[in-house]
């Protein structure tokens, strides 16, 4: 099995610094003969003792699947809500224990969940995400991220909130030589490295993922973050947590992000609303394409964006078309 290098960073948000709050994510990463495992938490920011909430949740989420690594439960961990329905109950068991001895009120403090478990001895894994953090699954077969499912809750679910596993993601995977490794990020790098409420990991990631083969994960992940944060004029102010497992020799590359073709000649990731150049309206500029024809808005702008004359000949259409 290849060696697997992993590193997290922590950096609080600008609106907190210009108010002065503190920064409520927590990482935490397990090791052994056994098993990996990673585990990310963002407080909720309207509870003063999420801070505390998220960094006994993540500790204690990767102390118990580490207590799994002597057991196969693979397939315990295939079934819907199986295994992420004990580990939430679990988790969030221990938090409610810890905030009782410490005089705490448990309704103080509360945060989101997202992990992964990497298994040494039966090579399999197991990840899941509660809430509006994010895990990005990085596979040759094809990147796949698990965030939020449900873009219409008041709030952001969370580890203490009435049946908590039934608004969860996971997924069991077999590694071989598909699994690369996973990044974990909270909400702050959603237009990032994710795209929130969908599955979609963007190109850039791999840039942040290939950190991982770096001499100081750290430091490194820290330096990209805070990049990212000057190039967004202002767009990345919240707190940002990355963690990163790679088992991966060398860069990975990541497939191209499905794009839109603006008529000023700009090219806007596919969840964009506005053209980031001129500020024309996507669904104004495609509203005669029935996308449902061709498999999905995706689809026709996967295929479109690997036939360039072809794509340019359908916006030159309907710029006509719509003058």
């Amino acid at each position: 099995m290849r060696q697997w290098k992993y590193g997290y960073t922590i950096r609080i948000g600008e609106k907190h610094l210009r108010t002065g709050a503190v920064c409520q994510d927590s990482v935490f990463a397990l090791e052994d003969e056994k098993c990996i495992v990673m585990a990310l938490c963002d407080g909720i920011g309207s509870l003063p003792l999420s801070g505390r909430a998220a960094q006994l949740a993540a500790a204690a989420a990767c102390h118990i699947l580490r207590k799994c690594a002597d057991i196969n439960f693979y397939h315990h961990a295939e079934v819907p809500n199986g295994m992420m329905k004990d580990l939430l109950e679990r988790v969030d068991r221990f938090v409610t224990g810890k905030f009782s001895e410490e005089g705490a009120d448990r309704s103080q403090g509360d945060s989101t969940l997202a992990f992964v478990f990497v298994s040494k001895l039966f090579d399999f894994g197991f990840a899941g995400c509660l809430g509006d953090s994010a895990v990005c699954l990085i596979r040759k077969s094809g990147n796949i991220c698990l965030t939020e499912s449900n873009a219409n809750l008041e709030s952001t679910a969370s580890l203490h909130i009435r049946e908590p596993w039934r608004l969860a993601k996971s997924e069991a995977f077999r590694l071989g030589d598909d699994f690369f490794g996973a990044i974990l990020t909270s909400d702050g790098m959603d237009s990032e490295i994710y795209t929130k409420n969908s599955s979609q990991v963007f190109r850039r990631a791999q840039v942040y993922f290939n950190a991982a083969q770096s001499g100081n994960v750290e430091q490194t992940l820290a330096a990209l973050a805070e990049r990212a944060v000057r190039q967004s004029g202002g767009e990345l102010d919240d707190d940002i947590s990355i963690a990163v497992l790679s088992r991966a020799v060398g860069d990975v590359i990541f497939p191209q992000d499905v794009t839109w073709l603006c008529a000023c000649g700009a090219r806007n990731r596919l969840e964009n609303s506005y053209c980031f150049r001129c500020g024309r309206d996507f669904l104004t500029l495609y509203s005669r394409v029935s996308f449902a024809k061709y498999g999905g808005k995706t689809q026709f702008f996967r295929y479109a964006n690997q036939h360039a004359a072809l794509e340019r000949r359908i916006l030159d259409g309907i710029t006509n078309q719509n003058k």
